[in-house]
């Protein structure tokens, strides 16, 4: 596990789809406080964080798809 310090750029997955930009901004233990979209923040745990785009886009499709999709019914 990598840590990162103050003012270091990271990049973190939003929802499993969207990869996030973010500037480290205070480390408490395990939890990362972050700042992204110039004014938005949240506090994440190391091993939500990702040094560079292509890791955290791995993250993403690395993945096997196990959500089935169900048909509406239809009366």
């Amino acid at each position: 596990m990598e840590v990162y310090e103050d003012s270091n750029t990271v990049y973190f997955v939003e929802n499993n789809r969207w990869i996030k930009e973010a500037t480290v901004i205070t480390k408490r233990g395990d939890l990362y406080t972050l700042r992204f979209d110039g004014h938005r923040g949240t506090c994440l745990r190391a091993g939500r964080l990702f040094p560079t785009y292509e890791l955290a886009e791995q993250s993403i499709y690395g993945r096997t798809k196990t959500t089935k999709y169900h048909t509406p019914l239809l009366h």
